[in-house]
């Protein structure tokens, strides 16, 4: 029988095929009944999304269902295709800094007029 428990890298890895889904809900419900049920149902959609994640970017299911997780870091290789994925860009643009008059310039508050 499966451990029930959140969506880890672990589970998510481990719910590669559909038999292995219907025995990891099956003992989600002899486990905890609905609310168990629920849980393990989330876990298989998170599998899901992993599964269609990893196949559209050509990347291992268990090293998106890490970085998905938190307990790899998100990897140069696998950003740029997941931001394409999510049709969405960074971009990188410099602040703007703030002008300010030099220490020893006078302002115009200073200034006679001749």
């Amino acid at each position: 029988m499966i451990e029930i428990r959140s969506a880890s890298a672990q589970v998510v890895s481990h719910l590669d095929t559909e038999e292995r889904i219907a025995e990891f809900l099956s003992d989600a419900l002899l486990q905890g009944g609905s609310a168990k049920l629920v849980e393990a149902l989330k876990d298989v959609a998170w599998a899901r999304v992993v599964s269609h994640l990893a196949i559209k970017l050509g990347v291992p299911r268990q090293d998106i269902a890490q970085m998905m997780s938190g307990t790899a870091p998100l990897s140069m290789d696998v950003l740029g295709p997941l931001l394409s994925e999510f049709r969405v860009k960074l971009a990188v643009t410099p602040v703007a800094l703030r002008q300010e008059p030099a220490p020893d310039t006078p302002t115009t508050a200073y200034v006679k007029r001749f």
